[in-house]
């Protein structure tokens, strides 16, 4: 079946669940890259604040060595002393062999915050800044101040600051926060590609059903079904399940189309009999009794039949329309069944009916006892109509540890083959022109089915031509 829709109303389930995903994988990915950018400048961050640290221990070592306040002399003597500068370099030229980087510098001063030496252009003093011992300076990089103490006599002898210059760490940054929204945007273009084709196979069955509802509702008389998929998940199921729906819905269309027509063909015949004496009444018959009489009780008889008919047609649409609450009733089978028969041995004192009873007084069904009641009744009337000359009833009764089970047999002149499979159907009758002299109009299988089954109960039949009929109720006990 290969119909398509094409009046979408809006983007297709694919798509949305293709964006679904991608939008949750965007924030993923993005709470991802935040976290790893973040943890890896602060990692960047202190490589460079422990490099400051030891090119701080390292010129701290040498110059706390003197026993008086730091002049320019004094600061290149313990300096040279320590091979920290040469000879050759002048107070205001780079020495690398302070530091590990040329990034950073050093600047000296004395105790008036004066120049005494440095490597790098800082050469001004920069005011101290209360907090991490770390700070920006001029957002070019980390700025320290430390003071110098003598180890001989205790006092400030001068300071000294170190700048780390982070030309280096921005380009780290910037390469790496390119490199995180590269990587972003090419996992979400993949992962909507990928989503989207996901999608797109795994919502098949479900464009697949789609196209078989629409293609049925265009042609509700199709025998279209959806075609079996094999995926081992809840799709599968619910392939099956909508094919069950629709064979169930395909047969109570034909159902009702069957009432209707046979609730047309059983209402014709007693309307036109009822048309036909008041016709005659009308033209000739109403001035002599005899045939006033006759026409009246045929007419009564008619409307009688109707009256049952309508009757049994409106117990069989309650039937098919259960009440919940009923679900969770319970009844006593063995007084329940005691009450009927006795009740049709008053009724029919010419037949013999055998209770072969196998039940405790506290059995107990899950029916309503009403249901059990009318059950019962409307399969006893049929072994009384239908029976011949052994004018004999065996109920037998009888439980295990999940159900109940009543069967119901008759001597009577049996079903065929050919009508067992048919004898719940409605208005179904073996021989019409018998049944209506005998007062069935076909309905009170189909009610008893009916209300079985709506106790999860299964009713069934076994007949021989001449040798009587079996009816079996299996009614859960919970």
């Amino acid at each position: 079946m290969k119909q398509r829709v094409d009046n979408k109303k809006g983007l297709s389930l694919a798509i949305k669940w293709a964006f679904a995903s991608s939008i949750f994988i965007f924030i993923i990915l993005s709470i991802f890259a935040v976290i790893t950018y973040r943890a890896a400048l602060s990692f960047v961050i202190i490589e460079e604040q422990q490099k400051m640290e030891r090119t701080i221990t390292k010129v701290q070592s040498c110059l706390t060595k003197a026993d008086a306040e730091l002049t320019s002399d004094t600061v290149m003597k313990l300096l040279s002393a320590k091979g920290l500068i040469t000879k050759k370099q002048t107070s205001f030229n780079r020495f690398a062999s302070i530091s590990e980087q040329p990034s950073i510098a050093v600047s000296i001063f004395n105790i008036k915050k004066k120049i005494l030496y440095t490597s790098d252009k800082n050469k001004a003093w920069q005011k101290e800044r209360k907090g991490s011992p770390f700070w920006p300076f001029n957002q070019d990089g980390l700025l320290m101040t430390k003071s110098l103490t003598s180890n001989q006599t205790k006092k400030l002898i001068g300071y000294f600051q170190v700048f780390n210059e982070l030309s280096s760490f921005y380009d780290i940054r910037n390469g790496l926060l390119i490199a995180l929204v590269v990587l972003e945007l090419i996992a979400l273009f993949l992962s909507s590609l990928l989503g989207y084709i996901l999608a797109v196979r795994f919502l098949k069955p479900i464009r697949t059903l789609r196209d078989t509802m629409e293609a049925i509702s265009h042609n509700p008389k199709s025998d279209l079904q959806m075609e079996k998929i094999k995926t081992n998940d809840e799709l599968e199921d619910l392939a099956e399940i909508f094919n069950k729906m629709l064979e169930r819905m395909r047969s109570y269309t034909k159902q009702q189309e069957q009432f209707v027509a046979d609730v047309s063909h059983e209402l014709r015949t007693p309307v036109a009999i009822i048309q036909g004496q008041l016709n005659m009444l009308e033209r000739w018959g109403k001035d002599d009794p005899k045939i006033l009489t006759e026409a009246l009780q045929a007419s009564l008889k008619e409307s009688k039949r109707m009256q049952n008919l309508i009757q049994d047609m409106l117990e069989l649409t309650r039937a098919e329309q259960p009440v919940p609450r009923y679900y969770k009733e319970t009844t006593k089978i063995k007084a329940t069944l005691l009450q009927i028969i006795n009740n049709f041995r008053i009724l029919y004192p010419k037949f013999k009916l055998n209770l072969i009873d196998k039940l405790t007084e506290s059995t107990k069904a899950a029916i309503y006892r009403n249901h059990l009641e009318q059950v019962m009744i409307i399969l006893l009337d049929n072994a009384v109509k239908y029976s011949t000359n052994q004018q004999q009833i065996d109920i037998t009764a009888q439980a295990n540890e999940q159900e109940v089970i009543i069967a119901i047999r008759d001597y009577g002149e049996g079903i065929g083959k050919e009508d067992l499979d048919k004898i719940f159907h409605r208005f179904y009758r073996i021989d019409k022109a018998r049944t209506r002299q005998k007062g069935g109009n076909g309905l009170g299988l189909s009610i008893a089915q009916q209300l079985i089954e709506n106790y999860h109960g299964k009713i069934s039949v076994e007949s021989k031509i001449n040798q009587g009929t079996i009816f079996s109720i299996n009614i859960p006990k919970k």
